[in-house]
């Protein structure tokens, strides 16, 4: 049974609880060219216990290598990416239409979250509406927002299990 409830909601990891059986295994990948970004979600996924296992990259260039390394090893292979947009040489958005190229030798199809500092406009809109994106989000990603997206892909039906 899914189940989510919050003793305070001001106070986001520490008194945050999920239980999700399905979910034990959901491997998450941060694509940001900021550190201290990808630090900050990565403890919020992290504190959720959502996630068996969290990768980080700071360029779209390291994640591409990584999932072409990985390729073969669903375990290793994310579930979801959150993906900035605004990143020098490989942008968020030059990312993901790399990815259309990618997840056809991948054994696994990871959903993608934008997570941006910036708000949506045309080009991102368009994406969404492509289905190429799960969701845009402005940073910085909470505890509940995490959640929501977990759940979503179980009723989504996305392999995360």
């Amino acid at each position: 049974m899914n189940h989510v409830g919050f003793q305070n909601s001001s106070v986001l990891s520490s008194h945050f609880f999920v239980s999700m059986d399905p979910i034990k295994s959901l491997t998450v990948m941060l694509i940001d060219d900021n550190e201290t970004d990808n630090l900050i979600s990565k403890s919020i996924i992290s504190n959720t216990k959502l996630a068996r296992q969290i990768v980080d990259f700071t360029s779209a260039a390291s994640a591409k290598a990584y999932l072409f390394k990985n390729a073969n090893e669903p375990e290793n292979l994310p579930d979801i990416i959150f993906l900035d947009i605004n990143m020098p040489i490989v942008s968020g958005i030059m990312f993901l239409y790399e990815l259309d190229n990618i997840v056809p030798q991948l054994s696994k199809n990871p959903a993608v979250v934008i997570l941006s500092s910036f708000q949506r406009d045309k080009e991102t809109d368009a994406l969404i509406s492509t289905g190429k994106v799960m969701r845009y989000l402005t940073k910085p990603l909470s505890a509940e927002i995490f959640s929501e997206i977990v759940m979503e892909l179980n009723k989504t039906n996305q392999k995360v299990a």
